[in-house]
């Protein structure tokens, strides 16, 4: 700071350092996730579903689309109780947003029951999500 000889040349200088502490301040602010994301990622690999002699991979955590899904359309509040109602008109939707345009239109294909998705492969995997614990036979009615 030596060779700052005028008031206006050391006013730059401070103006100047003052600019790079804000940059290094503002870039520490920064929340940096993407490490935190990839390292989640390696933890949680998908699942695999084997079913009518095909192969399907389910994430191993409800997928952001889905859990928007389920809280907006199939959490209800009735007489102070939360309860699961899944709407007919948007059970196709539903079943999409688990598993897959894919594994739909296979079960489609196959003319298979929603009872028998429902009760074997859809609680199956809300539990493994964390979004449904099973009690007894693990069997339970839609709405």
């Amino acid at each position: 700071m030596s060779n700052l000889a005028t008031n206006e040349e050391r006013i730059a200088f401070l103006n100047e350092k003052a600019k790079e502490l804000q940059v290094k301040q503002q870039e520490e602010l920064v929340g940096d996730y993407d490490a935190a994301l990839e390292e989640y990622r390696k933890k949680k690999k998908p699942h695999v579903i084997k079913f009518l002699g095909r192969k399907y991979t389910v994430p191993a955590s409800a997928p952001f689309n889905f859990m928007t899904f389920w809280l907006r359309h199939c959490m209800k509040k009735r007489d102070g109780r939360l309860i699961v109602e899944i709407p007919d008109d948007r059970l196709l939707e539903f079943l999409q947003l688990m598993f897959g345009v894919e594994f739909v239109q296979d079960i489609e294909a196959e003319g298979i029951e929603f009872e028998f998705i429902w009760n074997h492969i859809a609680l199956d995997v809300l539990a493994l999500w964390g979004i449904w614990r099973q009690s007894g036979g693990g069997n339970a009615e839609k709405k």
